[in-house]
């Protein structure tokens, strides 16, 4: 109940944070706020009762989330995706760089502008997995096909520009423009960024409920992260490599008998509720807040810049502030629709705790019955046995008393038949 009050107090913050009329500096509060809340969610998901977690299914000795960062564990996870895991996301191609900030010497054209683009992409539970072993070949499997992916990683970072290569090591100019018929998998940002017919693909095989599935692997967990073995089927390994463990991902549920013939399921599963979408939208929040931070951060660089310059390297760089003027423009749209998108999905976060907490209810009132028979089938019981076997005092009272007069009587009959003796005779 708690964590559906902290998912519900959210919603103010993100209607705010849709508004147009706020600033970058607003936002960035916003999102701390957000943040705070996603961590103290998180933390409830490690709740006990008598020594023994809540929501971890069969591990009742293990927590939901890493108590502490473990920088060398390594899990390999299989996660199962439906059609409904794809969505579309906004980026922006041809940003401005810190480079290009710097240079006075080139200006921008007009057919190299700042522009906004929707890819179709799937998001993983994960973030930052391992390139190395996604380079030796990834996709998405089905019982109708698959869709080979290929891995992208962040090679370097130069400023605010990030330079992608692929698995063949080959330099990526876009890592969301994938070719015809083709996709990428994003190692860091733990994304599938699909074209329009590596899509329609992915729409056809996980028509009707069907699944895809992709395994991958991740090294290194941040405290407070949720544990993928409470999630997917995966594999551990401990830091030693002298320990692994295998999980599956199906339903662990716990029943307890309460009548005859009768089992109630007395466990809530963290992944019914606690989902890595979550933690996800959050992340990306505040990525397009830092994204809109860094924009305006150079175009005050800039502003700066063309005070100091020459004519002609004002004209140039004049052509880059037009450039990040638009850029921000972009940005601040991104950023305030993804707010609007994040009221629906958090919105859609909250109906799951009704849902669980429903459910717990509609347990609560089946047991409520099913007392309350018991009780009832007690109660005829015991009066059953009592007909059966219980003595009425007052009754029992009376014949006993009654005996005794009889028994009484007898003796003193008897007493005046016996008085005569042997002497009389004699």
């Amino acid at each position: 109940t708690t964590a559906r009050e902290m998912i519900q107090s959210i919603q103010p913050y993100l209607v705010q944070g849709s508004t147009e009329t706020l600033g970058t500096q607003e936002r960035a509060a916003i999102i701390e706020n957000l943040e705070a809340y996603k961590d103290q969610i998180l933390q409830d998901a490690n709740a006990d009762y008598a020594n023994r977690t809540i929501f971890t299914g069969y591990k009742t000795d293990q927590n939901m989330t890493f108590e502490t960062d473990e920088n060398d564990t390594k899990y390999v996870i299989t996660e199962k995706l439906l059609a409904g895991d794809a969505d579309r996301k906004s980026v922006i191609v041809n940003a401005i760089t810190d480079e290009e900030v710097k240079d006075a010497t080139t200006s921008k054209n007009a057919d190299d502008m700042p522009e906004m683009v929707t890819v179709h992409r799937v998001r993983l539970a994960y973030d930052k997995l391992d390139a190395a072993e996604l380079n030796k070949g990834c996709k998405l499997t089905g019982e109708d096909g698959s869709i080979e992916l290929k891995t992208i990683y962040a090679k370097s970072v130069v400023g605010n520009e990030t330079i992608y290569e692929d698995s063949d090591g080959n330099t990526i100019a876009d890592p969301y423009n994938p070719p015809a018929g083709g996709a990428y998998l994003l190692a860091d940002a733990g994304e599938i960024i699909l074209s329009e017919d590596a899509y329609n693909r992915y729409q056809q095989y996980t028509a009707n409920g069907k699944e895809l599935s992709i395994t991958y692997q991740k090294t290194g967990f941040k405290k407070g992260e949720l544990c993928p073995e409470h999630y997917f089927s995966c594999t551990k390994n401990t830091p030693t490599a002298t320990e692994t463990f295998d999980y599956t991902g199906e339903d662990q549920v716990i029943n307890y008998t309460i009548n005859f013939n009768q089992k109630i399921k007395v466990n809530t599963e963290g992944k019914d509720v606690y989902s890595h979408d979550i933690v996800r939208d959050v992340e990306e929040l505040l990525e397009c807040t830092k994204n809109m931070e860094d924009v305006e951060r150079r175009i005050s660089e800039l502003e700066y810049r063309i005070k100091n310059a020459s004519d002609t390297e004002k004209a140039n760089l004049n052509t880059k502030l037009e450039a990040l003027e638009k850029e921000r423009t972009l940005s601040e749209e991104i950023l305030q629709k993804r707010f609007e998108e994040a009221i629906t999905e958090f919105q859609g976060h909250q109906q799951k705790f009704d849902l669980a907490i429903t459910d717990v209810g509609n347990r609560k009132v089946r047991l409520a019955l099913n007392k309350e028979r018991l009780t009832s089938q007690q109660t005829n019981l015991e009066e059953l046995k009592s007909i059966n076997e219980d003595a009425d005092m007052a009754e029992t009272a009376i014949l006993l008393k009654t005996a005794s007069y009889v028994y009484e009587a007898s003796l003193s009959s008897t007493s005046k038949v016996m008085s005569t003796s042997l002497m009389d005779f004699i």
